[in-house]
Order: C-alpha cells, then structure tokens, then sequence
C-alpha cells in the first residue's frame, strides 16, 4: 500500500533505522514502528493511529529521559505528524450514511419477511376455504336437498293430479254430483 510505503520511508529519514538507529538506544520504538506497519498494511487505519501515538509519547519519554536527543526525537515526530495527515480517516458523513442505509436495508428486510408471511397466510387462508368450499359447498349441496324437495313437490302434484283425476271420474260414474258411487251406493237418483 503506499501509504505503508510512505510511512516506512518517512520513519526510515527520521532515523527509526541505520547504524545509530533511536530504535537501538530505545528498543520499544522498533517494536511500535512494527506494529504501525502491520497495521498501515491491514487498513487498520484507526490501530495505526493509536500506534503513532504510542511511537510519539515513548519517543518523548526517551527525550526526557536522556536516551534521545533533540535531533533524534525531531524527526520522529516530524515523520509520525506527516503519516498521521496521509493516513485515511473514515468520514462520519459517510459511517452515518453507511449506518442509515444498514438500518434501512434491515427494515426493508423484515418488511418483506412480513409480506412472504402474509401472503403464505392468504394463500393457505384461501386453500382451506376452497377445501370446505369443496367438502361442504352451499351450491353443490343445494342440488341435493333441492332434490328431495322437488320430489316431495312431485309426489304432492301427483298426488292432486290423482285426486282430481278420482274426482272427476267420479262424477261422470256417479252422476255428476262430485261424490264417487264407489264410496256410496246408488239411490238411484245420482245421489
């Protein structure tokens, strides 16, 4: 990545290296620059940071202490100061947008779980009344009680259509008085 190449190539001039390398008088400074590396190299941007800042308050320390001097401890700080404004720092516009979106993606998500679940209901809903609908069904039904019904209606017509029929054969034998001679015996004057 180039800006792990720009950060080794910065903290190499600064003098992290060579013959009278700080790192030699003052071992934890090799050890950050390592970490710093490995981390400018994963993208851990933020865990670079915190390394270069770590690098920066043990290169003080040492100042203080008298491991360093001045023209040892300048360039370090010089370099570290130049990889920190070259290093990427993620936009909060950008984590907030990334964040809104997420949220919206998973609302969207479950919205749409919701409308499959609604319409798996409908359709087992409309399934199962066409199931009764078959097994019970108000039309195919009616022909079968309608059945019975028109036949009752059948026999009772019948039924008139005999009586009448009687009726009138027992007028014409019985002298027209409306009365079957079957049922009473003749006077003799079609009564």
């Amino acid at each position: 990545m180039r800006v792990a190449g720009l950060g080794l190539s910065l903290l190499l001039v600064a003098g992290c290296s060579g013959a009278s390398a700080p790192a030699e008088a003052v071992p934890a400074l090799g050890s950050i620059l390592g970490r710093v590396d490995r981390a400018i190299a994963g993208k851990q941007f933020d865990q670079a940071r915190q390394e270069l800042d770590r690098l920066v308050q043990t290169t003080l320390e040492a100042r203080e202490a008298g491991d360093l001097d001045s023209a040892q401890a300048e360039p370090i700080l010089a370099a570290v100061i130049s990889l920190t404004t070259k290093l990427p720092r993620p936009q909060p516009a950008d984590d907030k947008m990334r964040e809104e979106l997420e949220k919206e993606r998973e609302k969207l998500e479950k919205e749409l779980e919701a409308e499959k679940k609604k319409l798996a209901e409908s359709k087992e809903e409309a399934a199962n009344k066409q199931e009764e609908t078959r097994q019970g069904d108000p039309q195919q039904g009616e022909p079968q009680h309608e059945e019975p019904q028109h036949e009752d209606k059948n026999k009772e017509d019948k039924k008139k259509q005999d009586k009448r029929g009687g009726d009138e054969g027992g007028k014409e034998e019985g002298g027209g008085n409306g009365r079957s001679s079957k049922h009473r015996p003749d006077d003799g004057h079609g009564n």
